[in-house]
């Protein structure tokens, strides 16, 4: 058999098409550009691009089709936008396919005479339409019932009313619960015991396949409510227990709802706009009404779910599944979760400035035993070692492993020297953490991992920023999908150097430092911070292209600023590497279709952008004004708070990637950084630092550019005078 079916990339419509194929139908779906086809794709369905607002395409979709499902809808815009997607297609469908052997429709039991029932009122599917409190929707679904019923006659057509709607990768919300106020607050009107009109989609899709094969269901309406009983607090109750604890459940009575209702219509009226708060749905939510569904079990021989309660079990489970953190932190209240008291002996490899910041993590840290420290240079270890209290100090690592017994090494010097440093204490099988960047390139990157897998140890790398407490939350936000898909990702790093003359990076005798003698030079000591935290977020990468531009602050090197477009496999990015503005930054933003991120790394906070349903956008948009403010407001009192009490730090990502390095080792788990991240971090550096290469031609080309970009006005010639004498 082959269907037509509408709405096919919906929630509702890709159970249909899954229900179909399993019956061995050949399904043919109308798809819009903008509609996400990828999972229709997988299932073998046939596309027509297009839109049911075009004859012409209506036509062409129902060429040779022996049935038609019709489940496509809008719940948005005006009367104008539900007229031609729920009433009008409706009808070209019809009026195309005369030949089709069955038409089935998707409305819903919104369709009822809900303004004239009393409490208690059961709706059979012989009951009245709504007359007076109609909704775009409600209305929409009539007319469209209505129009079937005049060809009813001509074509063997079938009238399904489901309910709220529940289950599969569906929202956990359903309709005539009540209203969301945000993630951890939900509002009830009344006193949350009224019985919800629930509908799996499975058992709206089983529905579908029975109407399509059994004869006396031809002209006829099926209610498509389950069995069992789930009121609103019942079901809010699961909701809590089951995906989120802090969930607060408030409730309104009816009355003082729609007395609320009613002066926020005038309101918003007065001003032009209409409200989002619709008196018949407040009505719903607080009446209690049934839904029999004798007639589709008799007559479709349909069957509900097998147990209510354990369905809605079973999507809240789905739920809490698909909306976990792309990366996971085992950690509480922000410190990372290591149930063994086992200590592991570690080595320190440089005493440069980082040198210091591993070592008071890994003094206080309860897993660690700091027993040997190396470098080449003996005042700086010596007296590095009597700081921390360090009793055994080397000049090189072949020395300090072969004396010590040590079971994991820090590696803080320059990257020139992470390859061989990194190979000898593999050689010795002990676990290795190396400053990023890793290495100097992805060859000599995948040669260090290629040791460690043969000897069996750990070996990751310090993409630190990865593990802020920011960063954490971030991933949590996008986990739970309240950005939607994501769009764009934009990594900012900013030095500010313009502002810091006296950085030892611009000193004169700082051209002969190690950083300048890196591949990409400076901009190689840093960049990893911008890549670890835009890759976290994109995944693979596909494709990087690089531009520079040179804003003379940096004397040593021939550009100063960088930045780097980046194409991903679902999504576009960027990184912006700056040596030069001021003041310095170091954020991420992160662009979705339902929200955005603006994450702040040195002030350690988010913004968390997104439009409120329930309120016309004027509003949403000063609602999220007073956001920003309170938040800075909070961040400014929390971040001098802790500089009071000198617990504020820009490497407290440092301390829980270092606990996790070891929770790796001694819970035998993944490293914090894996080995892909960290090849494709050297792997985007390599690329980067090829397309700056190409483009250096020479020294006067380069720093033809100022800093607006354009170019340098060529000095005027200056006119020789003729000497004039002087005065007597």
């Amino acid at each position: 058999m082959r269907v037509l079916v509408t709405g096919a990339s919906g929630f509702l419509g890709r159970h249909i098409i899954n229900k179909l194929k399993s019956e061995g139908c050949d399904v043919v779906a109308i798809v819009r550009n903008s509609s996400v086809v990828d999972q229709l794709k997988d299932a073998g369905v046939e596309f027509i691009s297009g839109d049911l607002r075009d004859e012409a395409c209506i036509k062409r979709a129902v060429k040779n089709v022996d049935a038609i499902v019709h489940a496509a809808a809008t719940m948005g815009g005006s009367w104008d936008d539900y007229y031609d997607i729920n009433v009008k297609s409706t009808e070209l469908l019809l009026k195309h396919a005369p030949e089709t052997k069955r038409f089935v429709f998707i409305s819903s039991i919104i369709v009822y005479d809900h303004s004239g029932a009393d409490s208690g009122m059961t709706f059979t599917e012989e009951m009245p339409y709504e007359q007076n409190s109609l909704t775009n929707y409600s209305r929409s679904k009539i007319e469209a019932e209505k129009i079937i019923a005049k060809y009813a006659k001509k074509i063997p057509t079938v009238i399904l009313r489901p309910g709220a709607l529940y289950g599969g990768s569906g929202p956990i919300y359903p309709a005539r619960l009540g209203f969301s106020l945000g993630s951890s607050k939900y509002l009830v009107i009344g006193d949350g015991n009224r019985e919800i009109p629930l509908s799996h989609v499975d058992s709206v899709a089983d529905a579908v396949w029975a109407s399509m094969n059994r004869k006396e269901a031809t002209g006829k309406s099926y209610n498509l409510i389950e069995d069992g009983v789930s009121t609103q607090n019942g079901y809010l109750n699961r909701v809590k227990s089951l995906t989120n604890p802090k969930l607060r459940v408030l409730h309104l009575s009816y009355k003082v709802a729609r007395i609320l209702a009613i002066m926020i219509q005038k309101s918003l009226g007065l001003a032009g706009m209409s409200s989002p708060i619709r008196l018949p749905y407040l009505r719903l939510c607080s009446t209690q009404f049934f839904y029999p569904n004798d007639r589709a079990k008799k007559e479709l021989g349909w069957q509900p779910q097998s147990s209510l309660q354990s369905s809605i079990d079973d999507m809240l489970n789905k739920f809490v599944d698909t909306r976990k953190p792309s990366r996971k932190v085992p950690h509480h209240k922000g410190k990372i979760l290591l149930p063994t008291n086992e200590k592991l002996n570690v080595g320190m490899v440089g005493c440069g400035m980082f040198a210091e910041t591993h070592l008071k993590i890994l003094q206080k840290f309860k897993n660690t035993n700091i027993v040997a420290i190396c470098d080449p240079n003996q005042e700086v270890r010596e007296k590095l070692a009597k700081k921390f209290k360090v009793s055994k100090t080397y000049e090189n690592i072949q020395e300090m492993l072969s004396s010590e017994k040590i079971d994991a090494v820090h590696i803080v010097t320059p990257a020139q020297t992470h390859l061989e440093l990194a190979l000898a204490a593999i050689k010795k099988k002990c676990h290795v953490l190396v400053e990023k960047p890793v290495a100097i390139n992805a060859k000599e990157a995948r040669e260090m991992f290629a040791a460690a897998k043969k000897q069996n140890v750990k070996l990751t790398v310090d993409h630190n920023h990865v593990f802020d407490e920011v960063m954490i939350k971030a991933r949590e936000i996008i986990g739970k999908g309240a950005l939607g898909k994501i769009a764009y990702v934009e990594s900012w790093y900013a030095t500010s150097y313009s502002s810091n003359s006296k950085n030892r990076y611009l000193r004169y005798d700082a051209k002969d430092m190690w950083v300048y003698k890196l591949p990409g030079s400076l901009y190689q000591n840093m960049i990893s911070h911008p890549i670890s935290l835009l890759t976290d977020v994109m995944g693979k990468v596909k494709e990087t292209k690089a531009s520079t531009q040179y804003m003379h602050i940096v004397p040593h090197m021939q550009n100063d600023e960088l930045r780097v477009l980046v194409e991903g496999e679902q999504m576009l990015g960027s990184i912006h590497m700056s040596l030069a503005i001021t003041p310095r930054y170091h954020s991420v933003n992160i662009y979705g279709t339902k929200g955005t991120l603006k994450i702040d790394f040195l002030n350690k906070f988010i913004f968390h952008d997104k439009v409120i349903p329930m309120l016309p956008k004027v509003i949403s948009r000063n609602v999220m004004i007073v956001k920003h403010a309170a938040t800075l407001l909070f961040s400014t009192i929390r971040n001098a708070f802790n500089i009071l009490r000198r617990k504020h730090s820009l490497f407290e990502g440092n301390e829980r990637l270092i606990h996790l390095f070891y929770r790796s080792i001694l819970l035998d788990e993944p490293v914090p950084i894996s080995q892909e991240e960290a090849l494709q971090s050297m792997e985007i550096m390599d690329e980067i630092w090829k397309q700056i290469d190409k483009k250096k031609t020479s020294k006067t080309d380069l720093t033809r550019l100022n800093g607006n970009g354009r170019s340098k006005p060529k000095p005027m010639r200056q006119r020789k005078r003729k000497p004039v004498a002087a005065k007597a």
